[in-house]
């Protein structure tokens, strides 16, 4: 079978921070180079005790065995509150799709993982040899989540190996997102009173946390005390200091993945894991000069557009937001929107009831500058709407599909063909906007 046929159906949680829509964009860049179609299904963590996740599950139940040629799955993520066992029972039922398991490594399944230890062994020496560090706080990430237990086994080798002590109560539980890395700086000063040299975080968002709630408490970050992160997001080195972290490869990641899938659809062997080097990043946040001349190992994707219009362009359609109280005034709005927004393809659909068998169209784009927005839309079974919807067979494409749930309930399906990943402020505010005003359709439709 020609590469040009393959379709690929891509597992994540979420698409919101710089981890996230860095990977997608790594992947969906590796399919355009491979003539592979890429499908993200964004449908929450699995068995998650927050309902607007749990609930948004039901997506993986319409991934199409007879149009997906193979599975991508960020079982880190996906995997937080569950076990692997887990993982791998969910990943049985689509059997015989041939899966591959990234940052998680599941028994059967070709998997991607990094070397947790040598870059970030080398950043805690780096804080104790050339910062001369004595006293570690420690920030972690879910329990059960292997990357963030094989940094916290190289934290205590590494203080344990340079005869400083491991104190328990500098090191607190986070969960990888901004606001933990705030509470546990909270406990850390407010209710242990305790002023460590450096703070070692096992990813960036809760060490820019850290750093935001210690700039609240007019501690400075590195005079005071250093800290440090993990995966090195594009926004780390814009970040104020820029973020001493290390560098997780996910352009890398996503091309890997993806040419596994592809030898194992031309039968031929494939490792059972693939692990990938870290390396560290010196920035100010530790207390050094930025060193970090070379370019970020992205070069499509980076933070901020380069022209200053298009980003007054993409504001002002933000803006406008407020002003759309009409349906009418929703479609002009949308034509001229999308096309500057690299949109090629949307739509939305909502529910009849929590019964998400049956899907209501009420909106449908297309790049040819067709646009449908109605009250009372057609009715399709998911399944079907998905593969008449999304699936196209005269070029390769790139389509991201996302649950839109609010607490238990179960608003609707937004679906979104974008042009090449520019920015991370592009994909950031489209996928914003987008979620924003389809959450106004639902509303419409209600009232």
């Amino acid at each position: 079978m020609n590469n040009k046929n393959y379709t690929i159906a891509v597992l994540i949680d979420w698409i919101s921070s710089p981890y996230h829509i860095e990977l997608i964009a790594g992947l969906e860049e590796a399919g355009r180079n491979r003539n592979v179609n890429i499908i993200t299904f964004v449908g929450g963590s699995l068995n998650s005790p927050k309902k607007y996740e749990s609930r948004s599950n039901y997506l993986y139940d319409f991934i199409l065995h007879d149009c997906i040629d193979g599975i991508i799955i960020e079982s880190g993520l996906l995997g937080l509150y569950s076990s692997k066992n887990d993982i791998v029972h969910f990943l049985s039922k689509f059997t015989p799709v041939p899966v591959v398991s990234i940052s998680a490594i599941l028994d059967t399944i070709p998997s991607i993982v990094i070397d947790n230890g040598k870059g970030l062994e080398k950043i805690i020496l780096h804080l104790i040899n050339e910062h001369h560090c004595k006293t570690f706080a420690f920030i972690s990430g879910p329990d059960g989540n292997t990357d963030s237990q094989e940094r916290f086994q190289v934290y205590k080798k590494t203080l344990m190996n340079n005869n400083i002590d491991i104190n328990p109560d500098l090191v607190f539980p986070g969960s990888f997102v901004h606001t933990s890395g705030k509470k546990a700086v909270q406990i850390l000063i407010d209710e242990r009173h305790i002023t460590p040299d450096a703070i070692v975080c096992a990813n960036d968002d809760m060490a820019m946390g850290a750093i935001e709630e210690l700039a609240s408490r007019n501690i400075r970050v590195p005079e005071e005390i250093a800290v440090v992160g993990f995966d090195d997001q594009l926004d780390s080195r814009y970040h104020d200091p820029p973020l001493t972290t290390v560098r997780r490869p996910l352009f890398k990641i996503g091309e890997k993945a993806i040419d596994i899938l592809l030898k194992h659809l031309q039968n031929k062997k494939v490792p059972e894991i693939i692990t990938l080097d870290t390396e560290p990043v010196i920035r100010m946040s530790c207390g050094c000069p930025d060193k970090d001349i070379p370019q970020h190992q992205s070069l499509s994707c980076s933070l901020l557009p380069q022209n200053t219009q298009y980003i007054i362009q993409l504001l002002s359609i933000y803006r406008s937001l407020g002003y759309l109280r009409d349906i009418n005034r929703m479609k002009d709005f949308f034509l001229s929107a999308f096309p500057g927004m690299g949109i090629e393809r949307c739509f939305y659909s909502v529910f009849k009831g929590n019964n998400v068998a049956v899907t209501e169209l009420l909106l449908s784009y297309s790049h040819n500058r067709e646009c449908t927005i109605t009250d009372k839309g057609d009715l399709y079974s998911l399944k079907t709407f998905i593969k008449e919807r999304v699936l196209i067979k005269d070029r390769v494409f790139t389509f991201r599909l996302i649950s839109l749930v609010y607490d238990s309930h179960i608003l609707g399906l937004l679906g979104y063909e974008n042009q090449k990943e520019s920015t991370i402020f592009d994909s950031t505010l489209r996928t914003s906007f987008l979620v924003n005003i389809m959450t106004g359709l639902t509303l419409h439709h209600m009232l």
